[in-house]
């Protein structure tokens, strides 16, 4: 799974060869919508509670207190070649012009399968850290 970053972009420089440049496809299918309990302070960004606590903030929650959030995995075609890419809360309300939150694996499901096919562009960072099978961070809005 790739995870996206958004950068202001007149940060970005976008030519090929350059740590980041801008990749298009289409959003063409849904993969997976996983939910998850979350932290429910905004500086925290959804972070997922590890029993019960976040881990960016220390913030103990129970079970009745917590937030809930939903990522998911999109196919997007580019090219001929067909990707999946992980969106989380803010990727997901930035790719769907909403500043609604998604709770629930329904709720995500409804929104993107609304949408495709969608056209989308990014930017692949090659200088942020790779995962361990080699994949880059990518940075990913609708056209």
């Amino acid at each position: 799974m790739f995870s996206f970053e958004f950068l202001p972009a007149d940060t970005i420089e976008h030519t090929k060869g350059s740590p980041t440049y801008d990749q298009t496809g289409e959003l063409i299918g849904l993969s997976s919508v996983h939910e998850y309990h979350s932290c429910s302070r905004e500086q925290c960004f959804n972070k997922k509670l590890d029993n019960n606590k976040c881990p960016k903030c220390n913030t103990e929650y129970t079970d009745n207190n917590n937030n809930k959030s939903a990522i998911c995995t999109v196919a997007i075609q580019q090219q001929s070649e067909i990707n999946n890419f992980t969106l989380f809360p803010t990727q997901l309300q930035q790719i769907l012009h909403t500043e609604e939150k998604f709770t629930s694996k329904e709720q995500v499901e409804e929104a993107i399968l609304n949408i495709v096919p969608a056209k989308v562009s990014g930017c692949v960072h090659s200088n942020l850290p790779s995962f361990n099978d080699g994949r880059s961070a990518q940075n990913l809005c609708a056209a």
